[in-house]
């Protein structure tokens, strides 16, 4: 039986709520392994892992109406410009 905080990291990683890309085949060995500490041990690692980016929005900077997302995790709060699309703008 897999503790329940694996069980959310596997649900969080399959439906793609942060980019697990850059480890997703050592997240893979692992599940598949029943490695249950390890791959939250893993995961844990991951910048965007805990985070909270909440939908499309709008702010004033640099001009009223410009679209933006807002991610919140336990060390900051990222504001990122984007395309009305919500394509984060790169600098």
């Amino acid at each position: 039986m897999l503790p329940i905080a694996v069980v959310q990291a596997e649900d969080d990683v399959q439906r793609q709520r942060f980019s697990a890309e850059p480890i997703e085949a050592k997240l893979k060995e692992l599940r598949e392994a029943g490695e249950g500490l390890k791959y939250i041990q893993t995961i844990r690692k991951l910048r965007a892992y805990g985070s909270l980016t909440f939908r499309l929005c709008t702010g004033d900077f640099p001009s009223p109406g410009s679209p933006l997302t807002v991610t919140v995790d336990l060390q900051k709060l990222t504001l990122r410009r984007c395309d009305a699309d919500g394509t984060v703008l790169v600098r």
